[in-house]
């Protein structure tokens, strides 16, 4: 029990620290902690109108406890504050990833579309190059035969040639024996 006039200074957070020390009609006591006076209130040993030594001041029980309610209500609200912050910090960081898986998603949906797109015009251009050398080989092959027929027609062109004019020969030759025989004798 301490008393001198001077207040023991104590912390208003009762959390363990030197605690606050309690007056009543001029005699103090303690220091108390937190709990212990709200124990000491409810047992009804103080009243609301009991003094608490704060910063150095002497205030009622009553303004005491109002003051450390609202200090709680103010580092509650702190507290959800920082905790909502904390959450909404956290959600944004979510969404900011999944922002970003789905953005890497369209990208690599995009890229995969681009490759097949590409693979198309690829074998597109692989078919029509295939195309257009089975047109030239058939064009080829087309102008070949034409040639081909074309030196056939020519062969046997020659070779009717021949067989006339050999028809023509041995007409001749049998013309010439007949003109021989009918006019040998006129000579």
């Amino acid at each position: 029990m301490n008393t001198n006039d001077q207040p023991v200074r104590a912390s208003l957070s009762g959390d363990g620290g030197a605690g606050f020390l309690i007056r009543w009609r001029g005699r103090q006591e303690g220091p108390f902690e937190l709990d212990m006076i709200k124990a000491k209130l409810h047992a009804k040993h103080i009243g609301l109108l009991h003094e608490v030594s704060r910063d150095g001041q002497w205030i009622t029980l009553r303004e005491f406890l109002a003051e450390q309610e609202q200090e709680r209500e103010r580092e509650t609200r702190a507290r959800l504050a920082q905790e909502r912050r904390q959450e909404e910090k956290r959600v944004r960081e979510k969404e900011q990833q999944r922002a970003a898986q789905e953005h890497q998603l369209r990208e690599a949906k995009e890229q995969r579309e681009w490759e097949n797109q590409e693979a198309r015009r690829r074998e597109n251009q692989e078919a029509r190059r295939r195309e257009n050398q089975e047109a030239r080989e058939q064009e080829e092959q087309e102008e070949q035969d034409r040639q081909q027929q074309a030196q056939d027609r020519q062969q046997q062109a020659q070779n009717n040639r021949g067989d006339h004019g050999q028809e023509a020969s041995w007409f001749i030759f049998f013309m010439f024996w007949i003109w021989f025989f009918y006019y040998r004798h006129l000579w």
